[in-house]
């Protein structure tokens, strides 16, 4: 009977899961810088009066 051959490196999966976390973390940041700026450009181009 063969053994299963199980990853050697159990922290293997959680770096897998904090790399993802983190490409996340930064894919909604620029998303959220993009909005940000668009609000920016939309105020300068088109100033509101006050």
């Amino acid at each position: 009977m063969k053994r299963k051959v199980v990853n050697p490196d159990p922290n293997h999966k959680k770096k897998l899961q904090k790399e993802e976390k983190i490409l996340d973390k930064e894919l909604k940041e620029t998303i959220e810088d993009k909005v940000e700026l668009e609000k920016e450009m939309k105020y300068k181009t088109k100033p509101h009066n006050s």
